[in-house]
């Protein structure tokens, strides 16, 4: 398996989905925090700069992880890109949630939030990987 990989656009892709992680739970951490029974205080208890390393370095491999499918697939389109960002949240982000949040019967908010995200995020990173060749 030979895939040319664009590592300076897996990095950015990488840093924008990072990056649109604040404002998406900035703007929604009143619901986040009610769906996973935690107060602002307790959050703050950790290290945040373990947790927003940890996220980067998530969003890192993910990043990486997309741009090999989008090179095995031969997509070299902003278009291909995101539809390949979005088959990649269903089947591997969507779908394997459901019955984990199901199961937990954890709250359907926390669910569309961070699913949510994460559509977003796949979308922004495939447009960019595919629009990057």
């Amino acid at each position: 398996m030979n895939v040319d990989i664009n590592y300076l656009a897996v990095l950015v892709a990488a840093i924008i989905a990072f990056g649109i992680g604040g404002p998406w739970y900035g703007f929604s951490s009143k619901p986040w925090m009610a769906a996973i029974g935690k107060t602002e205080a307790e959050l703050q208890r950790g290290n945040p700069a373990v947790s927003y390393g940890a996220a980067f370095a998530a969003s890192l491999m993910t990043a990486y992880v997309l741009a090999l499918i989008i090179g095995l697939a031969q997509a070299n389109t902003l278009l291909q890109g995101v539809a390949i960002g979005l088959w990649a949240w269903v089947g591997f982000v969507a779908g394997p949630n459901l019955a984990t949040y199901l199961f937990s019967r954890w709250p359907r908010e926390l669910y569309l939030i961070n699913n949510g995200y994460q559509l977003v995020s796949l979308l922004v990173m495939g447009g960019i990987l595919g629009a990057w060749t």
